[in-house]
């Protein structure tokens, strides 16, 4: 008879790995293999930068993902409160921020990226 392994639920950026392996391969239980591939399969990078120069409006952030598919968050670096300017996605390593008419000092917001 094979020798069965057994795993707890691990949290991995929120999410339960060993439920997600388990969905993956259609089974209510995992193996070795499968858990570190499940692992592996939700794993997140971060890129983060602070923005601001006391003229442009509009800036671009270069995170080199090769992906649109990141979230973004931008927020005060002097309230850390998130704040709601305009994201783009030009294209697949950068996303821009949009102020509108706010023209944003030196340094006065943290663009965090996850990909």
């Amino acid at each position: 008879m094979a020798e069965t392994e057994f795993y707890t639920d691990i949290i991995v950026n929120g999410s339960r790995v060993r439920e997600a392996a388990a969905s993956a391969v259609g089974t209510d239980y995992v193996n070795k293999d499968e858990m570190d591939a499940a692992i592996a399969g939700i794993s997140s990078t971060q890129f983060a930068m602070s923005i601001g120069d006391g003229v442009a409006t509009t800036f671009t952030v270069p995170h080199n993902f090769d992906t649109r598919d990141v979230v973004v968050e931008v927020y005060d670096n002097a309230t850390w409160k998130t704040v709601m300017p305009s994201v783009g996605r030009p294209d697949v390593n950068t996303v821009s921020v949009d102020f509108g008419s706010f023209i944003p000092g030196p340094d006065a917001f943290r663009v965090v990226v996850v990909a």
